[in-house]
């Protein structure tokens, strides 16, 4: 009989648990020396607590053992996970897993119990194993081989030959999710000096701090690599190798948005649900967005003194972080600084901060603060230094922080702090303005976009002026989608007589239109595409025309490719910050159902986030002279391809 796991704290306990965790007050051990099957889970035992006579005084405000509202959360995003997983088919992870173990080890486990092998946790919760790290996976997980060979185990954290001891947090399938408890054995690149932040371990927004710069270039380099021989389907004699990974200037200070969360706590909602009607102080109207004084979720027009006096009284306490990285991301932990942000954000995180944990009783939920970096109006159209545009001075911009964080490096006025939802932000790439909404998307590390369009602007000379190609002389022609404020459509104009911005959002299509108007650039102009015909209004020569694709996550959808291998475009530039999802769409362009129409040109990896897992793809593809695919085959092929290919995960 397997081991049984201690009880979880009263936290835990009020979610799902192993069948195991019922009764027990063991904690079972496992360990894994490189000999298949060597090791064996033991138990130590515990004795149960005493009794006691005097029963402990009931809270001031009691919590009651299942919060609805809280689980109704929960719920729901388990149903939306369950969807995502649906359409999503395999995760990345999965090809790690299928390599390591084996292709015929994978299908004996899924051919047993009944076919749903691969579903049987091997391990209940907090169940302790040792073991060697095999690989890391695309999201900076170690991998290791459980001690029974037939499951993985995978852990943040931890690197390639390392013996580390982990504990299970919750079971996937064919794999368990870990915390790191030790590393017994490090890797001679494990650097912990060049860790920056006191939060690092703990919490989830960094993976690789612990290492040298370089080293995590080439994991990310062996990201896109591996993205593009899993997912685009392709014989690898169509990928060309993949370049090295485009580096940041900035390590750290460089990232321009930050989004803290907090929930309620919950002796305050307990205590507002059970005193109805609730005084009128928390029965003020909701502002649904504003700026973090009165953000969403919190009610107006109350007395600040006064909730400021009952917070001191009732001991309140409210947690203004990110998700926690150990238990499953369950919780959330408090961070007062973030080295990676820009040095304007960290003064300002302080004070956002303390204007929520003073004011908790004039919240009617949890909420998500926004910081945005933002130019101030005077150095928007002033010419600045690359440690300028980040807000500081260039020796504090240089320096790499210490674990314990140290001072915050002071700013040279150029940046402010945005925090309403409704305001607009500036930003300055190169010489091009551009004004975004606040709560829209942009690329939330400045420093390195003057690299990454530069190799986008010479990758498309580079793949227009190739001896091979037969493109047409004459005038060249852009079309940008999803082109958000116009970023791409708006850096590269110069290369063409015209360029066309698409984009289905219409707030977006208006301030891509205001900053071709502030740069100048009327060759440029912006429509609000159509779903079902994004390239109707666009009449380019599609001899003489290149696309750049910036789609979200999730990627292009079936439609837009088909519409995109219609028009035929003589060069496509796909960039992604999901490589998977791109190596995916990039394999369907290639080759539908036999018929090559794209070849592919480079694949590269930019660096916009470093310190963490994600990478930036950039793929350029030109269009092959002998495709002469109709429209209604181009429908036809994508259909069939997009059965035959799997999807990406887009977590």
């Amino acid at each position: 009989m397997a081991p049984t796991p201690p009880p979880s704290p009263p936290s835990k306990k009020a979610r799902t648990q192993h069948p195991a965790e019922t009764n027990g007050h063991a904690e079972p051990t496992s360990s894994a020396n490189g000999d298949a099957g060597a090791a064996q889970a033991t138990a130590a035992s515990s004795s149960s607590a005493p009794s006691t006579s005097a029963a402990a005084p009931p809270p001031l405000y009691p919590i009651p053992r299942k919060d609805k509202s809280f689980f109704k959360k929960v719920k729901a995003k388990e149903k939306a996970r369950e969807s995502a997983l649906a359409k999503t088919g395999e995760e990345p992870i999965w090809f790690d897993i299928v390599e390591i173990l084996g292709k015929e080890e994978v299908e004996r486990i899924m051919q047993a119990d009944g076919g749903k092998g691969e579903w049987v946790e091997r391990f209940p919760r907090d169940t302790i194993v040792e073991g060697r790290v095999r690989r890391l996976s695309a999201h900076g997980l170690g991998l290791i081989v459980a001690p029974t060979n037939d499951w993985i185990l995978a852990v943040p954290h931890a690197l390639p030959g390392e013996l580390v001891r982990v504990r299970v947090d919750r079971n996937e399938r064919l794999y368990s999710h870990c915390d790191l408890v030790e590393v017994l054995e490090k890797s001679e690149e494990r650097r912990d000096d060049l860790v920056g932040c006191k939060y690092f371990g703990d919490c989830p927004g960094c993976q690789y701090q612990m290492l040298p710069y370089e080293a995590q270039l080439k994991i990310k380099q062996d990201v896109v690599r591996n993205a593009f021989a899993h997912f685009s389907k392709l014989p690898s004699s169509s990928i060309p190798p993949t370049l090295p990974t485009l580096p940041s200037p900035l390590q750290y200070s460089y990232r321009t948005k930050l989004t803290p969360h907090f929930e309620l706590p919950l002796s305050l909602a307990n205590f507002r649900r059970q005193h109805e009607p609730a005084p009128r102080r928390w029965r003020g109207a909701v502002s649904k967005k504003g700026n973090n004084g009165t953000a969403n979720n919190q009610i107006e027009g109350v007395d600040q003194d006064e909730l400021e006096q009952l917070t001191k009284q009732w001991g309140l306490e409210t947690d203004v972080g990110f998700n926690k990285l150990k238990g499953g991301g369950r919780g959330i932990l408090d961070i007062e600084d973030c080295p990676i942000a820009t040095p304007a954000i960290r003064q300002a995180m302080p004070v956002e901060r303390a204007k929520v944990k003073a004011n908790i009783n004039s919240w009617r939920a949890g909420a998500t603060l926004l910081l945005r970096d933002s130019f101030t109006t005077e150095a928007f159209g002033a010419d600045l230094s690359l440690a300028e545009a980040v807000g500081a001075t260039a020796a504090a911009h240089l320096q790499a922080p210490t674990r314990d964080g140290g001072p915050i490096p002071a700013t040279v006025g150029s940046s402010e702090v945005i925090t309403s939802y409704r305001s607009v932000v500036r930003e300055k790439v190169e010489s091009t303005l551009f004004e975004t909404p606040s709560n829209s998307f942009f690329q939330n590390n400045r420093s390195v976009l003057p690299s990454l369009v530069a190799y986008v602007r010479d990758a498309i000379l580079t793949a227009r002026n190739d001896p091979s190609s037969t493109s047409e002389e004459g005038d060249q022609y852009l079309v940008d989608t999803y082109c958000g404020s116009g970023l791409f459509a708006l850096l590269l104009s110069p290369l063409f007589k015209e360029t066309a911005g698409v984009e289905i959002s219409a707030e977006s299509i208006e301030y891509a239109k205001r900053n071709a108007a502030l740069n100048s650039l009327p060759s440029v102009k912006f429509l609000a595409g159509n779903a079902e015909a994004i390239f109707a209004t666009i009449a380019y020569p599609p001899e003489r025309t290149t696309v750049v694709i910036d789609p979200p996550r999730k990627g292009c959808d079936e439609e837009f490719i088909r519409q995109l291998s219609a028009l035929g475009p003589k060069l496509v530039v796909y960039v992604s910050c999901n490589v998977h999802t791109q190596a995916r769409d990039v394999g369907m362009m290639v080759g539908l159902n036999g018929e090559d129409r794209y070849e592919i040109v480079s694949v590269r990896g930019a660096d916009l986030f470093p310190q963490t897992h994600h990478v930036e793809g950039v793929c350029v593809l030109r269009k092959k002279e002998t495709s002469k695919m109709t429209v209604e085959e181009v429908a036809a092929a994508t259909a069939v391809q997009a059965e035959q290919a799997p999807e990406a995960a887009v977590a």
